[in-house]
């Protein structure tokens, strides 16, 4: 409908393009003439013709309602109210105030000829109002032709006539030959029709673009042969994207209230269709060496191959696919769904499996609104509509070369897409981009993925936005549905919940499936129930308390198995959910008072946000509830009630942050410790409360009873806990002694003997019913495979492999595991003859708890780099060991700041001569901060000990055969032993070539070690200045940074070939430590940690009954062997003599010296620090009872194993 601007009516003039103008022409004819504007101002009556009551008729009609009665008959208008004027005798569609309506310009300076009169006779198709920049009186004498000049192509300026009763531009042929510029002209099929109904012949139409100011915008101008000076125009429409008109619907709900009838009815070409956006087709990228794929077509049913058919055809006219004869490097699958459709009929829907094809797309990430960021924009609102695009991916088409790489296979040859399709991974992105550039810039509109909520707090508000949208979605071609509109109610489904005028409540299709849900029979039912309830957790701060026992059931290594508090828990969250807890929305009103509670208990976190406006009115806007990890669980209690403000600020960060927020809790504590500062908090809090630091929070205490969520969820805990405790049982597994041989003939006892094994053969028998659920559950792990399985002689065969009942799986394992192979020989060993389900699983675990294989697995990865502390000084962190060159002992110092090594000869390697030594060295230069050394008994040792206390000297131990925790010592003992070879070789002093390594450089950047512990250079056989030998000092910063960007360089190195970082390790876990001698696995129990904040690598391990020192490095958990029988029996044999590596020595033991006669042994290979003690006998290897003899071995310091001559077997 229209603001027709009527002048003076010369023939030329267009008002109007409809498809419909026959009608509209017929219907003016019939109309007499009226009086000129002059007669009125010569002050002449006029005639009854143009009495004002009569102006209002309908072509046909009554003045009153606008009907075609008789006069004399009554009129139903006589005695209704107006819905506008409020006065009594008409209806809303003729009356007469409603039509007033007034026009502008917005620049009146452009205005070149103003001669205007105001005409009602059109009233009925009025819906807004024209407002001005000036005032203008009805009584006036108004302009009857407004110009402005405009640009078109940036290029001509022509003076053109604004008419805000046509529907569009028009270009005379005159104008049109004054253009600089040729526009492409074509043919239109568009009827335009003159004000008094008049066809007009429409020569083509032209895009070109038009501008005014600051904006442009290219438009259709439809050309007409009118008579020489008739004047171009621009239509409504036009004129008001160019800033000249401002149209303001002041009166809708009163002229024309909107119902989904209407609308269905308006903008029919909008609903129940697959539009297309428009602008360039999408191109899709793909990554610089993508690897094309071809799949073969997938088999369809027989049974559907003629909906496969028709669905492909059906997509085919709609023109979303074409048929491919050319090759292409891709080829993708196709996957149908069988859905039911009207009177449950089935159909079929096709989608095409890009899983390759996704692999080397580059994807264009653009960001889809949650539920949470729209919930605030529907505060205040009362009237609601949701509508769904249609198809929405396929609004978008593709080029030719992005829809060559969306072919498919199916049996009937090849397609491809010409449309979007779903599955591509930036089908969301690319879809959800264009879908917001052309509706969020409407007010009161938004909407997640395809579906768009529309919202208004008056119905006036809310038509408006409507129609904005349908508006758009006309100007931009876009499809409905129109059997999901849900139109302007007060309660609407939206993404799994219902929106109300008063807040959100849980979606009722959601809370009947949850009602309706049954009893979990398997894990995998448990996390689909577990799923649903989860996103209903906004309700309800409860939920994460009430689920706490089936959690436990979801746990890895639980046995499913549904008992009666599980049932009660699964109860409690039914009546939860049914209590519809309704959550007001969100109000972003500064002035409105925001408070956050927050609860804890040892198996929960609980929060919840409520408001209160100006007028003391609390709501409800948010809560939240999660289960704590078993690390949480065992927190201190402040500690959980800490971590749940945290919980509770980061779950409504949306709502919270950037605002004064008064958090209340149950715990007084925590109001005092959020006042301090933080290095004043407790420091296990501190990560807490720093994460707090964010927001503008206030503590507040209050009592649990003044809480009352807080109070439930407290109650709720104690009871779970309780429930758990009674309820955790160990169960007792099947134990086979010894393994027995099985055969077909056993196979059918144990078959005859199992209740499922009986059912799975008579379903066999008698055939599978049509779907899983009308099976028995304990068939349901036979579903997948049922075309598989077959009888045959008695037994149950799965294609060739025999499926075993569970009274034979055990003996099958230790068969199988027969020799200890590995995982995958087992499982290909197993394909060769057995079968059950789960069983490729149930080898692994196997395998895993096998105790020999665990002794003979390789070493593991090495760990990330843990640096050390870098010193800031010469001397203040020294590295120590002794090391064996030439048959003697040497001890080694190492200053870590300078890597300056002194090393001294040893007499012997007791404790006392090494300190003896490393008080000498001290007393030349100086005491240390801290020695790092190994655990060698020499430092082990109370003596040693007490001389570093003594000396306020640190001791730090490194780990056995872990030469990273001591790298600086560890490198020099090579570095000088390098050193002393190629002297020895070349008869040159060994401590020359130790003095040249001294006073050398370490790198281009770094002086020499003499220079970085003396603070000077040293004279040496190479010439030098006298100004160089001064003493000076290195700068102590550079040098330190310069050695944490080297070790920053070295991680890196390192890290690249190590693993990641492992789990700590428990008091008392079972474990296996890796002998580093024997290269295999041995058992043994994690004791303590030493030192877990200076030593956070190290434990104290139980092996054997001793004691020894490990770095994780070297250990790593121990699977419980699994219930299959006695796996132990062909373990090779041990002896408890031989420690797996030296053992540790706490700080009671007391050794000071080594046995004499160790003083006076001289070995052939280097000692390990660690090793103090090794048995020179090992257990026999061999033992031939019928022979009577023994050969016995003879391991070696270096691990090196000897056998003892038979001759000395007596």
């Amino acid at each position: 409908m229209d603001i027709i601007s009527r002048g003076s009516r010369q023939p030329t003039d267009v008002h109007a393009v409809r498809s419909r103008q026959k009608m509209f022409a017929s219907q003016h004819k019939q109309q007499k003439p009226h009086m000129k504007e002059s007669d009125f101002r010569k002050g002449e009556k006029p005639n009854r013709q143009l009495n004002t009551r009569k102006l209002h008729f309908t072509p046909n009609g009554c003045y009153r309602c606008g009907g075609s009665h008789q006069r004399s008959d009554p009129c139903p208008a006589k005695s209704a109210q107006c819905r506008y004027c409020g006065k009594t005798g008409h209806f809303l569609k003729v009356c007469i105030k409603r039509n007033k309506q007034l026009h502008e310009i917005n620049s009146p300076d452009d205005i070149h000829h103003c001669d205007y009169e105001t005409d009602n006779t059109r009233s009925s198709a009025t819906i807004g109002s024209v407002t001005s920049v000036c005032a203008v009186d009805t009584a006036c004498k108004f302009p009857d032709k407004l110009f402005v000049k405009v640009k078109l192509n940036d290029s001509y300026t022509m003076n053109m006539k604004i008419d805000t009763g046509a529907d569009t531009c028009i270009l005379t042929t005159d104008d049109l030959q004054t253009l600089p510029f040729e526009p492409r002209i074509t043919s239109s099929d568009t009827i335009l029709s003159g004000y008094g109904g008049s066809i007009i012949k429409n020569v083509g139409v032209a895009e070109i673009k038009v501008s005014y100011k600051q904006k442009s915008i290219v438009t259709k101008f439809n050309i007409v042969n009118a008579p020489s000076g008739s004047p171009s125009m621009l239509g409504c429409s036009q004129a008001q994207e160019l800033g000249l008109i401002t149209v303001n619907i002041d009166h809708l709900k009163s002229m024309s209230i909107l119902t989904r009838e209407k609308v269905l009815q308006k903008y029919k070409e909008c609903f129940d269709k697959i539009g297309k956006f428009p602008g360039e087709k999408y191109h899709i990228e793909l990554v610089d060496d993508p690897k094309p794929v071809i799949h073969p077509p997938r088999a369809v049913p027989v049974h559907i191959m003629p909906l496969y058919k028709a669905e492909l055809e059906k997509m085919k006219a709609d023109d979303i696919i074409t048929e491919v004869t050319e090759p292409t490097e891709w080829v993708n699958s196709i996957t149908c769904r069988i859905t039911k459709g009207e009177n449950d009929q089935q159909k079929i829907r096709l989608c095409l499996d890009p899983k390759d094809l996704n692999k080397n797309i580059k994807r264009a990430h653009y960001p889809t609104r949650t539920i949470d960021e729209l919930l605030p924009l529907q505060h205040g609102k009362k009237y609601f509509s949701v509508i769904d695009t249609k198809k929405g991916y396929w609004h978008e088409e593709l080029d030719y070369e992005s829809s060559l790489l969306c072919t498919f296979n199916t049996p009937f040859g090849r397609y491809r897409f010409k449309r979007l399709p779903f599955g591509l991974v930036v089908s969301q992105d690319i879809f959800q981009r264009k879908l917001d550039s052309i509706f969020n810039n409407i007010a009161n509109v938004s909407g997640i993925a395809d579906d768009l909520i529309i919202s208004g707090a008056t119905e006036e508000e809310h038509d408006e936005a409507f129609i904005k949208v349908m508006e758009a979605a006309k100007k931009n071609n876009i499809g409905f549905n129109s059997e999901k509109l849900q139109f302007k109610q007060n309660k609407v489904s939206f993404y799994g919940h219902t929106l109300t005028e008063d807040g959100l409540l849980p979606s009722e299709d959601k809370l009947q499936a949850i009602k309706d849900i049954q009893a979990p029979t398997s894990t995998k039912e448990l996390q689909t129930l577990l799923g649903m309830v989860t996103y209903l957790n906004r309700f309800s701060t409860k939920l994460a308390e009430l689920v706490a026992p089936l959690r436990e059931l979801n746990k890895k290594n639980v046995h499913f198995r549904w008992e009666p508090h599980h049932q009660q828990a699964l109860d409690d969250v039914k009546k939860e959910l049914c209590t519809k807890q309704l959550i007001s929305y969100y109000d972003s009103d500064p002035n409105t008072v925001t408070i956050l509670q927050c609860d804890a208990s040892t198996l929960g976190l609980g929060a919840w946000i409520r408001q209160i406006d100006q007028h003391g009115q609390e709501k409800i806007v948010g809560m939240a509830s999660r289960c704590l990890s078993p690390t949480e669980s065992r927190y201190s209690n402040i500690e959980r009630e800490c971590l749940a403000v945290m919980f509770g600020l980061e779950k409504f960060e949306y709502y919270l942050l950037g605002r004064q927020v008064m958090v209340e809790t149950d715990h007084s504590p925590l109001e005092q410790i959020f006042k301090k500062n933080l290095a004043e908090t407790p420091t296990r809090l501190q990560r807490f409360i720093l994460r707090c630091l964010k927001f503008d929070i206030e503590v507040k205490y209050k009592p649990g009873r003044s809480i009352p969520l807080a109070d439930a969820l407290s109650r709720i805990c104690q009871k779970t806990t309780k429930e758990i405790t009674t309820s955790n049982q160990s169960d007792v597994h099947f134990i086979s002694t010894a393994t027995r041989l099985v055969d077909d003939k056993s196979v059918r006892e144990a078959m005859a003997d199992d209740p499922t094994m009986n059912m799975l053969k008579d379903t066999i028998y008698k055939g599978w019913p049509q779907y899983r659920k009308q099976c028995p559950p304990e068939l349901w792990e036979y579903w997948t495979f049922r075309c598989d399985l077959v009888l045959e002689d008695g037994l149950i065969l799965k294609g060739e492999r025999i499926v075993i009942p569970k009274a034979l799986r055990n003996d099958i394992l230790d068969i199988l595991h027969t020799g200890h192979q590995g995982e995958t020989k087992c499982i290909l060993l197993a394909r060769e003859s057995v079968f059950w389900p789960g069983i490729s699983s149930t080898i692994r675990e196997m395998v895993k708890g096998c105790h020999v294989c665990s002794m003979f697995q390789p070493a593991q990865q090495k760990l990330p780099v843990m640096q050390p502390d870098l010193p800031t000084r010469p001397w203040e962190i020294l590295g120590s060991d002794i090391f064996e060159f030439d048959s003697h002992k040497y001890l080694i110092i190492v200053d870590y700041y300078s890597r300056f090594p002194v090393v001294r000869l040893l007499p012997d390697i007791s404790a006392r001569t090494v300190c003896t030594y490393f008080k000498s060295v001290l007393g030349e230069h100086g005491l240390p901060s801290t020695i790092i050394a190994d655990c060698g008994t020499q430092y082990v040792s109370e003596e040693f000990k007490k001389r570093c206390e003594d000396s306020n000297i640190t001791l730090k131990f490194s780990s056995p055969y872990h030469h990273q925790a001591n790298s600086v010592a560890e490198r020099a003992v090579g570095t000088v032993k390098a050193l002393w070879k190629k002297a020895k070789e070349d008869n040159t002093c060994p401590y020359t070539a130790l003095w040249m390594y001294r006073i050398t450089p370490l790198d281009d950047n770094m002086p020499s070690p003499y220079e970085l512990l003396y603070g000077r250079k040293p004279k040496s056989l190479l010439p030098i200045s006298k100004g160089a030998l001064l003493s000076h000092h290195p700068h102590a910063d550079d040098h330190l940074e310069m050695n944490r960007a080297k070790q920053v360089k070295q991680q890196e190195c390192y890290d690249m070939r190590a693993g990641k970082e492992r789990s700590d390790l428990q008091d008392e876990e079972q474990v296996y430590v890796r002998n580093t001698l024997k290269k295999i696995w041995e058992p043994g129990t994690i004791l303590n940690r030493p030192n877990p904040i200076r030593e956070p690598r190290t434990y104290l391990v139980d092996i054997e009954g001793k004691t020894y020192q490990r770095t994780r490095e070297h250990l790593k958990p121990r699977h419980t062997e699994t219930p299959s029988g006695n796996r132990q029996s062909i373990s090779p044999p041990t002896d408890e003599s031989i420690p797996v590596s030296p053992p540790y020595h706490s700080p009671e033991d007391t050794t000071s010296t080594i046995s004499g006669s160790l003083e006076k042994t001289t070995l052939s290979s280097p000692q390990k620090s660690g090793d103090v003690e090794i048995p020179k006998v090992i257990p026999p290897l061999m033992n031939n009872n019928k022979g009577g003899f023994q050969m016995r071995s003879q391991s070696t310091r270096s691990g090196r194993i000897t056998r003892i001559p038979l001759k000395f077997n007596e």
